[in-house]
């Protein structure tokens, strides 16, 4: 799994009036939900904000932040005893990933 990607302020959590260390260095642009604002460089993603929740906030007891992004990612708690601890099956989330590409994409 690629551990390079975007941060929260280049994506989500723009922060334009934030001082220079702490905003990104994007844009925001308004998506289809009234005051909410994501990066210029996620267009697809600003039409569809009414098919998605941007979480601002999560946590874990786990050492291996590795663990912890898969299980984020596949919505199956890897290191958990159980085994569906998170509510759903990595083919639920899979179908549900599916259906979500299609109702933004028509």
């Amino acid at each position: 799994m690629s551990q390079d990607c975007p941060s929260h302020q280049e994506t989500f959590d723009i922060k334009p009036e934030a001082l220079g260390e702490v905003r990104g260095e994007f844009q925001p642009v308004n998506t289809c939900v009234s005051g909410s604002k994501i990066s210029t460089h996620l267009p697809v993603l600003a039409k569809g904000a009414d098919k998605y929740a941007i979480v601002r906030g999560i946590t874990h007891n786990v050492a291996d932040q590795g663990i912890e992004k898969q299980s984020l990612l596949i919505g199956h708690c890897l290191s958990c005893p159980s085994e569906n601890t998170m509510g759903r099956t990595p083919a639920e989330v899979e179908i549900y990933t599916k259906w979500l590409r299609q109702e933004i994409h028509g």
